[in-house]
């Protein structure tokens, strides 16, 4: 059970971290250029967040075989969406809604046991 929490957290600190690119991109944009200062500190938090959820990544692997907690990476498919549609504004439609079940689904089953 622990391992499985500490995949989701992974996917969890990847999934915001994808949110953090998107407010660097936006940031980019408003700013007429990626390679001012907002924009920059907003990548350099987000590739933080990466490098956080990269190390916890090696040391779970440390502890679990890689076809038990791989799975839960597809659980990024349905948690940025529903994530980016919460804090960003972005729409859900019936096919991403879908597919998320699809995706939660095929995760459960995989790593079911």
């Amino acid at each position: 059970m622990l391992l499985r929490m500490a995949a989701l957290g992974c996917v969890l600190l990847l999934a915001s971290g994808q949110l953090v690119f998107k407010s660097a991109a936006d940031a980019g944009v408003e700013a007429g250029t990626f390679l001012a200062i907002r924009p920059l500190a907003i990548t350099f938090a987000a590739l933080s967040i990466y490098g956080v959820a990269s190390v916890l990544w090696i040391l779970l692997l440390q502890h679990a075989p890689i076809s038990r907690v791989y799975p839960f990476m597809g659980l990024a498919f349905v948690i940025v969406p529903v994530l980016a549609h919460f804090v960003l504004g972005d729409t859900l439609g019936v096919r991403n809604l879908l597919g998320g079940v699809v995706i939660a689904a095929g995760v459960v089953i995989s790593v079911a046991g």
